[in-house]
């Protein structure tokens, strides 16, 4: 401990050879980035990366360059010291592909497929075929009339990054990869997949593709 500076007792954590530990250390009130190596060699820690958190290993990292005690840290306060930060799984964007061959991305709060919802994109990105769809629908002769105008189907987003399709009926066929999906049971999109809506429904590709923050 440096003259004048004062220390602080606090319960430290940390995992070794996959045994947890844990040990009450008195330490400098100095920020992480000073803290950190003393404290992996004095717990034996190989040479690596670490971080300090409080409350809980799970918690948001301290600061590196802020003393601990103006970070919360008092008497008796828990530390963990962990592994830097995992790599945080790669998020990506459902693209959706029609079967007249305009593509859209489904919104990343995700998308209840609807045959209103479908007409709707089409009308945007493609209007002729719009106009061809309607016309069949009139006729009783388009793929859409398969597809439910109540929420036939949903992708949504899943918290390991990739997505999910989910269908709440079970009067109505929906195939991923031309198998049925079973009613109420979140199925994970594979990187390329078909879904079809309705027995002779509309056949959609979807694309999982990385999200890239400009």
């Amino acid at each position: 401990m440096h003259a004048n500076q004062r220390s602080i007792t606090v319960t430290l954590h940390w995992q070794l050879n996959g045994t947890n530990h844990q040990s009450t250390i008195v330490c400098d009130d100095s920020p992480p980035r000073t803290l950190i190596p003393i404290l992996a060699t004095a717990c034996g820690l190989p040479e690596a990366q670490y971080r300090l958190r409080a409350g809980a290993a799970n918690r948001p990292a301290l600061r590196k360059d802020i003393s601990i005690s103006a970070q919360g840290i008092n008497d008796g306060s828990q530390l963990w010291l962990t592994d830097a930060d995992p790599p945080q799984p790669t998020q990506l964007r459902c693209l959706i592909e029609l079967s007249n061959h305009a593509v859209f991305f489904a919104p990343p709060a995700g998308i209840s497929l609807t045959r209103a919802w479908l007409l709707r994109v089409l009308e945007l990105l493609d209007p002729p075929a719009y106009r061809r769809e309607i016309t069949q629908l009139e006729q009783r002769n388009s793929p859409y009339r398969f597809v439910s105008n109540q929420e036939h189907c949903a992708l949504r987003a899943d918290q390991s990054g990739g997505w999910i399709v989910t269908s709440s009926r079970s009067d109505l066929i929906t195939r991923l990869n031309h198998q049925p999906l079973a009613a109420n049971r979140p199925t994970l999109l594979p990187e390329h997949a078909m879904l079809q809506l309705g027995e002779q429904g509309p056949e959609l590709q979807l694309h999982l593709v990385p999200f890239v923050r400009i």
